[in-house]
């Protein structure tokens, strides 16, 4: 039987995808940003590269927000994901929703910045979970599989009636 994980290569494409996709909306805010403000500066100011840069970093971060965080969040993948066939669940199976995307996107930042080095424990686990997976309780499957991790238990809380046979 395969497994319902990730591959690994597929996790490397989805996200030099989703990096190609950040990259081209910064480059095109970048270009709309030195437009406007060339068209909006005083004569002979050189106000592009600032334009530029502004519109980069705003259209970056819009796009990696939008796709990672909103999109992920509410369909379980981003756009390199969906176009690998890859989706990231939480403990039910189900995509992990808004509020758990944005941590999972704050807490990538764990597994990015020592060299990347939170990315190896993929290869050590047999769920394929990087660091930020393993903070925020997700797995990255491929699409069309279920897997959830538990079946919920139901909470049994003391009945009025055991309460009192247990007082008398």
């Amino acid at each position: 039987m395969r497994t319902p994980f990730a591959s690994h290569g597929s996790r490397f494409g989805a996200f030099i995808l989703d990096l190609g996709f950040a990259y081209i909306a910064s480059f095109m805010g970048g270009m709309f940003g030195a437009q406007v403000a060339t068209a909006f500066a005083q004569p002979h100011a050189h106000v592009a590269g600032s334009g530029f840069l502004l519109g980069w970093y705003f259209w970056g971060f819009g796009m990696g927000f939008v796709n990672m965080v909103i999109l992920q969040g509410i369909t379980g993948s981003s756009l390199g994901k969906m176009l690998f066939g890859l989706k990231v669940v939480n403990r039910r199976g189900e995509p992990m929703g808004v509020a758990l995307a944005f941590g999972r996107r704050v807490a990538y930042y764990l597994s990015v910045i020592p060299l990347f080095l939170g990315f190896t424990t993929i290869f050590f686990n047999e769920k394929r979970r990087a660091i930020h997976d393993m903070i925020c309780e997700t797995v990255v499957i491929r699409s069309g599989t279920h897997y959830p991790w538990q079946q919920a238990q139901p909470i049994l809380l003391p009945q009025p009636s055991d309460v009192a046979q247990k007082a008398a």
